[in-house]
């Protein structure tokens, strides 16, 4: 109850009053060429979208800030477990982006002067998850929904990569969750407790699916970051 629905560039949104919380996701998962972007304008363009949504919260008194970040944080050879005491190693422009986020919110929490928090996300599915110019790939479940419809096939290409699957509708409970908490973690792992190998996954979405025929690779064919874990779920009850 009680929100309020702006649309517009981020830069340039000013809300008529204050507001109570703050969500920040906007972000660009394109790579830089796709946007016809140097690395240093890719970084850029991120970074000012995520200032500028703590400068926002700041100005308004917000009471908490919720600065999404990504599993990618963590690179694809990270020993388990992956929960929030893991060390960041992801390397690359995207990864760079989210812990500068992670590190601003923190640093901003640390000196009293806005109560930011992180969020890291992994594996989502979910309806109505489609391609647009920031984020032209789909999760691998919408791929194979796509693929399935198409070509009446599932082609899994790493059938041993064993990954965390969370459904976007459980995260707005999370998010509430976390906004009236008294006193959150500065990072937490919201994600679903189970995980499957895509070969396992695969075979689930194949008896859901009739007439179609899964197309196995014979071996995992590259590195898949393992599953995240969460240290506070029951600490926050989640």
């Amino acid at each position: 109850r009680g929100l309020e629905r702006l649309t517009g560039d981020l830069r340039g949104l000013e809300p008529a009053e204050g507001f109570d919380y703050l969500i920040h996701g906007a972000a660009i998962t394109a790579k830089p060429d796709e946007m016809g972007l140097s690395d240093a304008a890719f970084l850029a363009e991120n970074l000012e979208l995520t200032l500028t949504a703590l400068k926002l919260a700041q100005t308004h008194g917000a009471r908490r800030f919720i600065f999404l970040s990504s599993a990618g944080v963590f690179g694809s050879a990270h020993a388990p477990p992956l929960d929030e005491a893991a060390v960041p190693d992801g390397l690359g422009l995207y990864a760079a982006a989210k812990r500068m986020g992670e590190l601003a919110a923190q640093s901003l929490r640390a000196a009293g002067t806005l109560d930011a928090v992180s969020v890291r996300l992994g594996n989502l599915y979910g309806p109505d998850e489609v391609p647009r110019k920031t984020r032209p790939r789909v999760g691998l479940i919408a791929r194979w929904l796509a693929e399935a419809e198409a070509a009446t096939t599932l082609t899994v290409a790493n059938r041993d990569a064993l990954r965390e699957w969370t459904h976007v509708r459980d995260l707005a409970p999370a998010f509430a969750r976390l906004l009236q908490h008294p006193a959150p973690p500065d990072v937490t792992h919201l994600c679903a407790p189970d995980a499957l190998t895509d070969k396992e996954l695969a075979e689930k979405l194949q008896r859901r699916l009739p007439g179609v025929r899964l197309e196995l690779s014979p071996q995992t064919a590259e590195p898949v970051r393992p599953p995240l874990r969460s240290r506070f779920t029951e600490v926050l009850g989640l």
